[in-house]
């Protein structure tokens, strides 16, 4: 999680210990002087209403340790799923919706990295795209 030093969306967590890999999103003001803090969790819940700008990030990773090797390897695009899948096939998203007339929907999102085409994931920006195949990581309903 990377948000504004004094301002937390957290409430409620369970903090772990030091970032295993390099995190994305810090902000630092025109001195240099960084206007965010990180902080790990191996869980956690968010209040959406209490985000009052864009400078939140939530990066989601695996717990599976990951020597450098594995991460900067030339892969092709199946080796590069199966690591996809080695750092976030063990992440699980629930989110809980509570709407105005008090009823709640609760939803399970799992991540997994997999190829596809750019085509049939709708991405494609040229015909050229259309048949490329690549590894993405992607979210599925569980």
């Amino acid at each position: 999680m990377v948000q504004p030093k004094d301002e937390s969306i957290i409430t409620d967590g369970v903090e772990a210990g030091d970032l295993n890999m390099p995190a994305i999103g810090g902000l630092e003001d025109k001195e240099g002087n960084i206007l965010t803090g990180y902080r790990y969790y191996t869980s956690f819940t968010v209040a959406g209403n209490a985000q009052t700008n864009d400078r939140t990030w939530i990066n989601l990773c695996g717990t599976k340790p990951l020597g450098q090797e594995n991460i900067l390897a030339e892969k092709t695009p199946e080796e590069e799923a199966a690591f996809y899948n080695a750092l976030v096939g063990d992440v699980v998203i629930t989110c809980t919706v509570e709407y105005t007339d008090g009823s709640v929907q609760t939803a399970q999102i799992g991540l997994t990295g997999r190829t596809a085409t750019y085509g049939e994931l709708g991405i494609a920006e040229t015909a050229e795209w259309e048949n490329y195949e690549d590894a993405f990581i992607v979210y599925e309903m569980k």
